[in-house]
């Protein structure tokens, strides 16, 4: 903090406004960077003992300390607007939920999400709403909120997301429809289908299933370009495609051979292999855009098909 704090009430104010500022940060980087259960937290502690540092009255400092200690297991009230400044009381949390830039799969580009409704659904949770017989919320000091946002380029159907919150974290529990993955345009349409699904397998947390997604596209790819469909092994495919690549541009490229047999491997093993996946894909990123800049033709030789 640069601001010399001389009273408990400019020191609470400021701490106000960094947490509101951290909360509604948080869940942006959280929509717009993370994918399902993953999660955003953020730490405070450093900011807070400078500021209670910059408090030269010592009753101011302990005053200061009181109205922000526990600020981990205290409710984060949701509130929609364009600011994260102090609002209300200044020792409660808020969170202000803002546009974000999001995928669109209607529009096939990111565009600004505005949030059209907000809830913590513990907080509405009352006992008699409950189907059981509890007589409080099942949450205690998890809060759940959900949230939905509707794209601003197409007006389109709006998006739900379910945020699970924990001290000073978020995480996306949940979202519908599921996320829509955006590939680069090198990568070819015919198989961007497997390619997607890899990425959202990657996404969610299931590296195998990625791992397999990712090589029946590159198998899918070499069967449409070789014009083979007959059941064949994979290697001997692989092979056959890797023979029409042009011996100029071939060391210029990654083989995809050499991938299909890592990713083969992945999956014989059962690995849930999360570098394999990220290596493979980078790799196979460059094979395509490599065909992409050469243009390198899709059609191949009769004898290629052989």
């Amino acid at each position: 903090m640069s601001a010399k704090v001389v009273s408990a009430r400019e020191g609470i104010r400021q701490f106000s406004y960094l947490v509101n500022k951290c909360w509604t940060d948080s869940l942006r980087e959280l929509l717009e960077s993370k994918h399902l259960y993953q999660r955003v937290k953020f730490n405070i502690q450093k900011q807070v003992n400078e500021l209670k540092a910059s408090i030269p009255d010592g009753m101011q400092r302990e005053t200061f300390s009181n109205a922000v200690e526990g600020i981990e297991t205290e409710p984060v009230r949701l509130k929609e607007g364009r600011r994260f400044d102090v609002d209300g009381n200044p020792t409660e949390a808020v969170l202000t939920v803002a546009n974000v830039k999001l995928f669109c799969s209607r529009c096939e580009r990111r565009e600004a999400f505005a949030p059209v409704w907000a809830s913590d659904i513990a907080d509405q949770m009352r006992p008699d709403q409950l189907i059981s017989a509890m007589s409080r919320s099942p949450f205690g000091q998890i809060q759940m909120f959900l949230l939905v946002f509707q794209c601003q380029g197409c007006q389109g159907t709006p998006e739900s997301f379910l945020i699970r919150r924990e001290a000073l974290s978020l995480r996306l529990d949940g979202r519908s429809p599921i996320e829509t993955v955006e590939i680069p345009d090198y990568i070819p349409k015919a198989e961007s289908k497997h390619y997607r699904d890899a990425l959202l397998a990657m996404n969610t947390g299931r590296p195998l299933g990625a791992i397999f997604h990712l090589r029946t596209c590159i198998e899918q790819f070499a069967r449409r370009i070789t014009g083979i469909q007959a059941r064949e092994p994979g290697d001997n495919l692989m092979a056959v495609y890797a023979a029409n690549i042009p011996n100029d541009l071939s060391a210029r490229m990654p083989s995809l051979r050499e991938w299909y047999e890592k990713l083969s491997g992945g999956i014989h093993g059962a690995r849930e292999d999360a570098e394999l996946f990220c290596a493979a894909l980078e790799a196979i990123n460059k094979h395509f855009e490599v065909r992409e800049v050469f243009k390198i033709p899709e059609a191949m030789s009769v004898a290629g098909r052989g």
